[in-house]
């Protein structure tokens, strides 16, 4: 959502059957920041 992708797209896109799944992620943040390979892949 920071990159100003709408959260019903990101719902498709993650096979997400309600919004309350995808809260949660949402909450979480992305897993991904800070990792070693970051913008390796």
């Amino acid at each position: 959502m920071e990159r100003g992708i709408h959260p019903t797209r990101l719902k498709q896109l993650g096979r997400h059957k309600s919004y309350a799944v995808l809260d949660v992620y949402l909450e979480l943040g992305d897993p991904f920041e800070g990792h070693p390979l970051n913008g390796v892949l």
